[in-house]
């Protein structure tokens, strides 16, 4: 395989770069013009590029002693109230 560069800032393209489409080091879009002058067919269709594929999963760690912030409570009590104070004038 020749030397494929990304046409926006002339890195030199991998071969994972290649597949997924995308340019690693500028992150834009390998255009189609780059695959037929180095006669490649294209990037393949997988649905998501490699490093989303590989990506580990990430999973929330909540404290459970951890208090809701004073003005989450707030809210939530400013809500109730006005819940109340509707039901209220509707059976009136």
């Amino acid at each position: 395989m020749s030397e494929i560069k990304c046409p926006s800032c002339d890195v030199l393209l991998p071969s994972g770069d290649l597949r997924d489409g995308w340019c690693g080091a500028c992150g834009k879009k390998v255009p189609m013009f780059v695959y037929h002058q180095a006669h490649l067919s294209g990037p393949k269709e997988t649905g998501l590029p490699s490093a989303v594929r590989e990506a580990p999963p990430v999973v929330a760690q909540l404290d459970p002693e951890e208090k809701p912030p004073i003005w989450q409570i707030a809210c939530i009590g400013v809500a109730v109230i006005g819940i109340a104070i509707v039901i209220v004038r509707a059976l009136m």
